[in-house]
């Protein structure tokens, strides 16, 4: 995952995801879940490099990005909010 520049406020609250390898020219979905399974936030992008705000997740927890096109998972990962 390559993260490049960021300006400080902005990488504190957001999620920076590089996706080099897509070759889907459909937009592609994001998922936020929840441990249990819940979807908390989606949306939808189109490209390789995409900045997702973290700002309104509980602090201090554990989620899991996933990045979907046409039904099929290219990414899927953990990552854990930063406590105040």
């Amino acid at each position: 995952m390559n993260t490049g520049y960021m300006h400080p406020v902005l990488a504190e609250a957001s999620l920076p995801i590089s996706i080099p390898s897509c070759h889907c020219r459909e937009m592609l979905q994001y998922q936020i879940l929840s441990n249990v399974g819940q979807i908390l936030r989606q949306g939808w992008f189109k490209g390789s490099n995409i900045y997702i705000s973290t700002r309104m997740l509980p602090k201090g927890q554990r989620f899991l990005l996933r990045i979907v096109c046409n039904d099929q998972v290219l990414h899927e990962g953990r990552f854990e909010t930063m406590v105040d």
